[in-house]
């Protein structure tokens, strides 16, 4: 009851991530809306300046299809089979995730933790001011941004405005 509770207050302070976005304003409440106390889990990680929280759909139902994501944080690798959706926050700050076909990624701002993500092929390496996304022999850095996978493209946000898409190479 008690881990419920802490997961359910958690999640309602990183749903305005992306309220700026008002075309996006309701995949923001889906991607952390979606993750659910009675059907998530939640990890905390440790680190020298704050923590990690990782909050992710169980994989035990028979709906949701699992997927391998690997997480490094401060050198330490933890795999997770995770669901659809995902929703990381650094030191209470949202910085990454994911609901169905869509991935949010965001600079921790001023965080000195290393955040390194590997999800569907793709590669997101954290930085104080920017996200290193590494796909196939492609690199890009944002310091924002929302991914459809469905259109292989980035949509690039710097101080909360839209700047522009970035194709990316299709599978």
């Amino acid at each position: 009851m008690y881990i419920k509770f802490i997961v359910s207050i958690i999640l309602s302070l990183v749903i305005p991530f992306c309220s700026y976005a008002q075309e996006h304003s309701a995949l923001a409440v889906d991607m952390v809306g979606n993750l659910k106390a009675h059907n998530s889990k939640s990890v905390i990680i440790p680190g020298d300046n704050g923590v990690l929280s990782v909050y992710f759909e169980k994989t035990g139902s028979q709906n949701i299809t699992a997927h391998s994501m690997e997480l490094i944080y401060n050198g330490i690798r933890s795999t997770f089979q995770i669901g659809n959706n995902i929703a990381i926050t650094q030191n209470g700050n949202l910085v990454f995730a994911q609901n169905n076909n869509k991935v949010y990624v965001k600079t921790p701002g001023g965080c000195k933790e290393d955040l390194t993500i590997r999800l569907s092929n793709i590669e997101y390496i954290y930085h104080k001011d920017y996200v290193i996304v590494n796909y196939k022999d492609v690199t890009h850095k944002f310091h924002e941004a929302l991914y459809d996978k469905e259109k292989s493209s980035f949509q690039v946000y710097e101080k909360g405005k839209y700047v522009k898409t970035v194709e990316m190479k299709k599978q």
